[in-house]
């Protein structure tokens, strides 16, 4: 969002209206939920339009539950009697207890795996862009240098590839991009990175504007000097909008990952659906022995990298020759010829990715040459690559390119590929001479299984919190019938008589009628009208019996009081609402001690 923007305002506006109205609903009904209404509305806007940006923060959850059970509290419905917002309050914290906990444990395991859903895919993009023309179609124009392309720059540190534009489509013939951008301001939306990152910056001239309709880019871009670009959220790509010119300078600021040695060794690549395509006979077979004996996930995927960049005898076709396109024809002819350029090879180790399960791309962009500090990217510098989605790194390049190439005098050379990810990875099926069995050995052999661990682990936990509420939940309603049953039927006649009184003043409470614990027998029945009156004056009749008279009650007289008072509950529970009758039930209440025994005065 740009601060100078209109972004801030309207969200400004937006956020004050809301308080208005929540105030206004605060101040009317008597329904104590009803001013949660907009608040809830404008935090589940917000996490709709930013769905795509990252999680939430943690924390969003636990306040907002607790600051609406704050206002319920606070509401009319909590000034029933003085004792009843104490009762109130216990339940409310033990209900945004339970919450809290279910939707902190729960929640990463419903959302695990599942891609955001966003309000803005609601609504068609906004944004067209300024080139009409696949950009992939026009790698060999640009490496012929058939279309002019030319920017210069610096960066803040010396990089091997700069990317451009990302393609996730493949419809047998062609890669295309599936972006949807919008209008962005100079701070662009990133994502939370599960690894440590860094900023690098890019400070580039246009020099052929007329070329550009993609601006080059590196990393996960945060920032970039020039407004109302078109900015696409999931992929990061910046593309020049139709309605505007290509800016002649820019900078602009990305997030790289941070990669150790074995970051890439202990994570998989993340599955999705494996491809429909056809492919025909002499790729399947490709596929197969350079998988075959590799254990599924990273280990088929070293087993295609290494055969397409090493193994099986590739050349990258450096000759005015070469041919271009990236189809599953082109992609047979390369496996039959083994020489081509960098657009078949990253179309082919994403479609074979795809093929075998894992979720790839292609990325178009440049590899820049640099004369002292300085870069400069021309058409001939065009480079392609392909990415990976892994499950714990996310989106890893990966450079299927070999590094043998065929020049144009026809002579193999060896030419400098940048260096990948994979590249130092041994293969999970390489065979390890055996060692003397050691504690460190122990410890990184156990890293290889916590990623697989991770999710049955939270799933264990989760199972537990679940079995632990539910034994909660269900600890309260029977406390509730163990100790009213107790009551009933222990103890002296009066003793059962006056909790028989303390019960049904429980249970008026809880049905909404203003009366406590202080409350005598003539005030109760004072306040007490309709069904409730033929049970409710013999039930304060015998309770001032048990209470004053010296004589005492015999036992069918605490009977009587207890056969009155389920005639009480059974008249409440009648008119009480389903939500008034769930509260009593979960009343946590019920599992502290219960207060000794109160006298009552006689009504006068």
């Amino acid at each position: 969002m740009d601060p100078s923007g209109p972004e801030l305002a309207t969200i400004s506006t937006i956020a004050g209206f809301t308080a208005l109205i929540a105030v206004r609903l605060a101040l009317g009904p008597r329904n104590a939920w009803l001013p949660l209404l907009p608040p809830l509305c404008c935090l589940l806007l917000g996490l709709g339009l930013s769905a795509t940006v990252g999680a939430p923060a943690a924390w969003y959850g636990p306040v907002f539950a607790v600051v609406a059970m704050a206002v319920v509290l606070a509401g009319r419905e909590a000034a029933l009697a003085g004792a009843l917002g104490k009762g109130r309050l216990v339940t409310g914290a033990a209900v945004v207890l339970i919450a809290t906990a279910s939707g902190l444990v729960l929640g990463p395991l419903v959302a695990a795996d599942r891609p955001p859903t966003s309000l803005q895919a609601l609504v068609d993009a906004p944004v067209l862009p300024k080139e009409d023309t696949n950009p992939m179609a026009r790698y060999l124009a640009l490496r012929d240098n058939l279309l002019p392309l030319e920017i210069a720059g610096t960066a803040s540190e010396r990089l091997e590839l700069i990317r451009m534009v990302t393609l996730d489509r493949f419809d047998g013939q062609t890669w295309t991009i599936g972006a949807s951008y919008r209008r962005a301001g100079t701070r662009l939306s990133t994502p939370d990175s599960a690894v440590p990152t860094r900023d690098v910056s890019l400070d580039l001239q246009v020099l052929t504007p007329d070329s550009v309709g993609w601006l080059p880019r590196v990393g996960r871009p945060t920032q970039i000097s020039v407004a109302d670009l078109g900015f696409d959220a999931t992929s990061g790509d910046v593309v020049v909008p139709a309605d505007r010119n290509t800016p002649a300078a820019y900078r602009i600021t990305g997030r790289e990952p941070i990669l150790e040695a074995n970051d890439v060794g202990i994570d998989d690549p993340a599955t999705s659906e494996a491809s429909r395509l056809p492919l025909p006979p002499e790729v399947l077979a490709f596929v197969d022995t350079a998988t075959a004996g590799r254990s599924a996930g990273l280990g088929q995927l070293l087993g295609l990298y290494q055969a397409m960049t090493s193994t099986s005898g590739f050349s990258y076709d450096n000759s005015p020759q070469a041919r271009g396109g990236h189809g599953v024809r082109q992609i047979t002819d390369l496996v039959n010829t083994k020489r081509g350029t960098s657009e078949q090879y990253a179309s082919m180790f994403a479609l074979l990715s795809r093929h075998l399960g894992w979720d790839a791309r292609v990325v178009l962009g440049f590899r820049p040459t640099w004369d002292g500090d300085r870069l400069h990217i021309r058409g001939a510098n065009v480079f392609a690559w392909a990415e990976v989605r892994f499950q714990r790194l996310g989106w890893i390049p990966v450079n299927p390119s070999p590094t043998q190439s065929i020049d144009g005098q026809g002579k193999t050379v060896q030419q400098p590929t940048p260096a990948d990810a994979l590249d130092d990875i041994p293969s999970p099926d390489q065979q390890v001479p055996e060692e003397p069995p050691d504690a460190t050995a122990d410890a990184q052999g156990d890293l290889s299984s916590q990623p697989a661990n991770s999710m049955s682990g939270l799933a264990t936990l989760a199972t537990i919190v679940a079995i632990a509420l539910v034994l909660c939940l269900g600890l309260i309603p029977l406390v509730r019938i163990v100790r009213r049953r107790r009551a009933r039927n222990n103890g002296t006649p009066r003793r059962r008589t006056i909790a028989a009184w303390r019960d049904t003043i429980d249970a008026l409470r809880w049905a909404g009628i203003p009366v406590g614990p202080r409350s005598t027998t003539g005030q109760v029945i004072g306040v007490v009208h309709g069904p409730l009156q033929p049970f409710l004056r013999p039930l304060a009749e015998i309770v001032d019996r048990a209470a004053y008279s010296p004589e005492g009650i015999l036992d069918h007289a605490a009977e009587l009081a207890w056969q009155c008072n389920d005639a009480i509950r059974t008249e409440l529970h009648k008119g009480m609402s389903f939500g008034r009758r769930l509260s009593r039930l979960l009343d946590p209440r019920t599992l502290l001690p219960t207060r000794t025994m109160r006298e009552y005065q006689t009504t006068p």
